[in-house]
């Protein structure tokens, strides 16, 4: 489905998937009606859109990209698999940072079974 850059008024501009850029317009004016307190009408007549360039950029894609610059496999860490609390367990990476499910930005660690989202995640 394509994307569509919106922007009401001199508002920042979102990017929208939609089938139309009608259908795009039209989502970001119950949006901004909502937020607005105006009616979707008035929204939609201050509403420009053209076709975006691709997706929007996913930000935990970014902490991917910076943690995988940063750090190499196999740097110690400190991780939590639950609650952040207390000191966390000693190990270090077993992976690159990976991007789970295209919205979590995670990491494989010794002695775990499973992935530590980056959030649960320091440098020793």
């Amino acid at each position: 489905m394509p994307h569509f850059e919106v922007r009401y008024a001199d508002c920042e501009p979102r990017v929208i998937e939609a089938a139309t850029r009608g259908q795009a317009a039209y989502s970001h004016a119950l949006t901004v009606s909502d937020v607005c307190f105006c009616s979707v009408g008035d929204a939609f007549k201050h509403i420009r859109t053209r076709k975006a360039d691709g997706p929007p950029p996913n930000p935990e894609a970014e902490v991917v990209k910076r943690w995988n610059t940063s750090h190499g496999v196999g740097v110690p860490v400190r991780y939590w698999t639950g609650e952040r609390r207390g000191t966390g367990q000693r190990s270090h990476t077993r992976s690159k940072a990976q991007l789970l499910g295209g919205h979590t930005a995670v990491v494989w660690v010794e002695g775990h079974p499973a992935c530590i989202s980056l959030t649960h995640v320091e440098i020793a």
